[in-house]
């Protein structure tokens, strides 16, 4: 049986690009197509992508650079990188960053059908069990559809641990939220998992890394 998958095309060349969108979605899958890396991480949080088709060669940003960043924020993400770097030296490069399948360019629509498809039978399906954030409206809401409101600092706090790898809001990041000081962020944190704890039940929402920061231990999605 054929597994339809939300699938991301990052390509930078605009006729390739094109060409593998409207094949895969030919083919059932739902298809969002890209041609630079510097929207990945906002689509990511807010669309249900399970596999990425990465070109190696983007302007801005790396393509391996990329892979390592979605394998840690995303473990169970299916990436397939297309290159035409052949080298087996660079190959196995691509695959310790995290990789599933490579494709040597120029590579064929079916081709990378059939990669979709080998890769796809071995992803985990998940129930949609995602929190909802409305930044906007400033609402949280749990998969039970039960909704607290959240300050504008509350929000901040949510789209930088949901965003950061594995979901890790460290020290880097904590400075760019202008917290003024530990004891500040402490009571933000503080604050924000007591108003999680009535909608999350038993299930812990915030971690707490010693010498790294916190971490959100809540599949979340943006809007």
């Amino acid at each position: 049986m054929t597994r339809r998958l939300n699938v991301l095309v990052v390509e930078d060349h605009a006729p390739l690009r094109e060409e593998l969108v409207e094949h895969l979605r030919a083919g059932g899958h739902t298809v969002i197509g890209l041609e630079s890396p510097l929207e990945i991480d906002r689509l990511i949080v807010h669309e249900p992508i399970e596999l990425v088709v990465l070109d190696l060669n983007l302007p801005f940003e790396d393509g391996l650079s990329v892979a390592r960043r979605l394998r840690a924020a995303l473990p169970d993400l299916g990436i397939i990188a297309l290159s035409g770097r052949i080298r087996s030296e660079q190959k196995a490069e691509a695959y310790a960053d995290g990789v599933d399948i490579y494709l040597a360019k120029p590579a064929s629509p079916d081709e990378l059908s059939a990669a979709i498809q080998s890769l796809g039978r071995r992803l985990p399906r998940h129930e949609d069990a995602s929190w909802h954030l409305d930044v906007e409206r400033q609402v949280l809401r749990n998969p039970q559809g039960q909704s607290v409101s959240l300050t504008g600092g509350e929000v901040a706090l949510l789209q930088a641990m949901a965003m950061a790898p594995e979901r890790v809001l460290d020290s880097a990041e904590i400075e760019r939220l202008d917290i003024s000081s530990k004891r500040g962020l402490e009571s933000s944190i503080s604050r924000l998992r007591h108003k999680l704890t009535p909608l999350a039940g038993d299930a812990p929402c915030i971690k707490v890394l010693w010498g790294r920061g916190y971490q959100l231990l809540l599949k979340l999605s943006i809007a």
